[in-house]
């Protein structure tokens, strides 16, 4: 596999979650460095130090790809007037890595024969640190990759330490949520989720599978679990729901992962959520109506994205083994397993760290809003 240069693209047209690419950029720009010798250098988003041919203007292409300014429609098709541009300043040699690899870069890429490197955050968000989904169109890479790739009986043994934890948490707190009769738990999304949009650059909507779904409840009962961030949108699906099945129906009582957990019958059905490919690894069934943005190939053994452990991938010997492993292996193979701030805690000494680990901290916020609610 020749490599010259690492060029850095995503999806330039949707200018969403920008920060997110940003982050994992920065994230692996090190360990590329010292595992492969090879510059990680920025998007086109956000520098003309982007390994991209001299010349590129990220704002001339986007016009030309998404003149009406939306992303949505663009998804999945661009004008062949932008293709033309873009390839044209993609450089001989070139190996891609792409944080979330749209739909046209894809196509666009294979029919160039560049090889690329799909990366993105794994839809099984249960296990004690998140995993990676990678995909890839070289044939060597992929064979590379073999060894650091996870399996289905690891990823079981991470939802049976979730599913027991949740369900003795269950029986403690609602006793009578194991006894429950079966239920099916509608999984809601937002209502612009990327995952949503279908060939013509339209969203789907559970309307569009209102036979599907009334076969598949039947007689049973169905509760509706809202997404978090969807809101008004969330409130709108439940009363299509109900208008499709002729009923009302509940709001879930309980948390994705106590569904997930429970030993009673319960399944679970939804338009392609994260949730309903993590039901397998919990012994519960699921339907989805749609399509998942991210199948894996451990569900469908199919080319789809292999899992790597989050550790593997931010380290040197990762990207040495997988791109240049006729080189010398790097000094330091992967950071050392430590025990996070040990001294800082015995000493009682943080400094400016504090302020890291609490400022914009998720998990500190929601603790925060539990506790003052308790108070109140």
């Amino acid at each position: 596999m020749k490599i010259k240069q690492l060029v850095v693209i995503d999806d330039f047209i949707r200018r969403d979650y920008a920060h997110a690419k940003r982050f994992f950029y920065n994230l692996l720009r090190e360990p590329v460095r010292q595992g492969t010798g090879f510059s990680l250098n920025f998007s086109a988003r956000d520098s003309e130090n982007n390994n991209l041919r001299s010349g590129f203007d990220f704002n001339t292409f986007i016009e030309m790809a998404a003149p009406d300014g939306k992303w949505q429609p663009h998804y999945h098709h661009i004008s062949d007037g932008a293709k033309q541009y873009l390839n044209k300043h993609i450089l001989p040699d070139s190996f891609c890595l792409s944080y979330e690899l749209p739909v046209w870069l894809k196509k666009i890429l294979e029919e160039n024969k560049v090889s690329y490197f799909d990366f993105r955050i794994a839809p099984l968000r249960f296990a004690r640190d998140l995993y990676i989904a990678v995909n890839t169109n070289n044939t060597l890479l992929k064979n590379r990759l073999a060894k650091f790739i996870v399996g289905s009986n690891e990823i079981k043994l991470e939802a049976a330490l979730i599913e027991s934890a949740m369900q003795i948490r269950t029986e403690l707190n609602n006793p009578n949520c194991a006894s429950g009769q079966p239920v099916i738990v509608y999984i809601g999304q937002t209502e612009f989720d990327a995952s949503l949009l279908n060939e013509q650059g339209e969203f789907v909507r559970v309307a569009d599978y209102a036979d599907q779904l009334k076969n598949y409840v039947g007689t049973h009962k169905l509760v509706y679990k809202a997404h978090p961030w969807a809101k008004e949108f969330a409130v709108k699906e439940k009363q299509q729901i109900e208008k499709i099945l002729e009923q009302n129906i509940e709001l879930a009582e309980y948390s994705v992962y106590q569904y997930l957990s429970m030993p009673t019958n319960t399944s679970f059905i939804g338009l392609s959520s994260s949730v309903l490919q993590e039901a397998e690894f919990f012994g519960k069934e699921s339907h989805v109506l749609f399509a998942p943005i991210c199948p894996l190939n451990i569900q469908t053994g199919k080319k789809d994205h292999l899992l790597i452990r989050f550790e593997d991938f931010i380290s040197p010997e990762f990207w040495w083994a997988i791109l240049t492993p006729e080189h010398e292996a790097p000094e330091v193979k992967k950071l050392p397993q430590l025990q996070a701030s040990h001294l800082r805690q015995l000493h009682n000494v943080w400094w400016g760290y504090a302020d890291y680990l609490l400022e914009g901290n998720e998990i500190i916020e929601k603790l925060s809003e539990q506790v003052i609610g308790r108070l109140d």
